[in-house]
């Protein structure tokens, strides 16, 4: 009985730290379609997501006169690797939820089997 008292609370805990985990994760994501982590999506699917960023940014050829100053620059990188940083970490978010969820199944099932 104590067994199954534990295993239950262990469930409960879980769930508390997978719903607590994964609802800031999905705010703070970037509206550019990224609902689902990246790892996620297959191959198929970033192709069409760079399609369809390319179709609604068509790539404009800058007038000589507008050209981009240092800080120009600087600011886009900083906002490129930004954004690289933002995805890595819901990848890695996404992953340690996914390892929480499998050992947490895996105890279950030892539980059950010491029972």
């Amino acid at each position: 009985a104590a067994a199954q008292q534990a295993a239950a609370a262990h469930r409960q805990a879980t769930a508390n730290a997978l719903g607590v985990s994964s609802q800031p994760q999905q705010m703070a994501q970037p509206p550019q379609q990224m609902a689902q982590p990246p790892q996620q999506m297959t191959p198929q699917q970033m192709a069409q997501q760079q399609q369809q960023r390319a179709q609604a940014h068509p790539a404009q050829p800058m007038p000589p006169q507008q050209r981009m100053t240092p800080e120009m620059v600087q600011a886009l990188r900083n906002n490129a690797q930004q954004k690289q940083a933002l995805a890595a970490q819901q990848a890695q978010q996404a992953q340690a939820l996914q390892g929480q969820a499998g050992a947490a199944a895996a105890q279950q099932q030892a539980q059950v089997a010491q029972q």
